[in-house]
């Protein structure tokens, strides 16, 4: 299998972390910093808006 960085077997597990760490952990604080302004405008966690 081919990726970004080269094939799965060539590929160093310190770069898979590191993806994986910019690809969702990164996306996880976003969503923390930003909860606190949503939650400061009205808006309730966890609701959808429709």
């Amino acid at each position: 299998m081919s990726g970004a960085v080269g094939t799965s077997p060539d590929v160093l597990m310190t770069t898979h972390d590191h993806i994986i760490r910019s690809n969702l952990i990164g996306h996880m604080n976003d969503a923390h910093a930003a909860l606190p302004i949503c939650i400061g405008q009205g808006h309730e966690p966890g609701h959808k808006s429709s």
